[in-house]
């Protein structure tokens, strides 16, 4: 007894895989892409969050501006790691 292997999931979704303009390699690799660079604006996001800390500090004295100056290194250094981890994943 010889069983029927049935098709993929997505290729009975979308039929024949020649009517799709991309692979799915392609598809995936754009996909990367994409999420790396959001991954490099969140990291520059961070690197703006630090500048606008420190002049709000030069501004505005508080006893918790040593709190906030710490966050904002302990976020920059979290998505700094973020960034390397999707290099290294993706």
């Amino acid at each position: 007894m010889n069983p029927t292997i049935s098709p993929a999931p997505f290729s009975s979704f979308f039929g024949s895989s020649e009517l799709l303009p991309f692979s799915m390699g392609t598809a995936l690799l754009v996909l990367k892409f994409f999420i790396v660079f959001a991954y490099s604006l969140y990291l520059v996001f961070g690197v703006v969050i630090i500048r606008q800390v420190s002049l709000m500090n030069k501004t505005i004295s508080s006893p918790i501006s040593a709190v906030i100056t710490i966050a904002a290194y302990i976020h920059l250094i979290v998505s700094i790691l973020v960034w390397f981890a999707a290099l290294v994943i993706l």
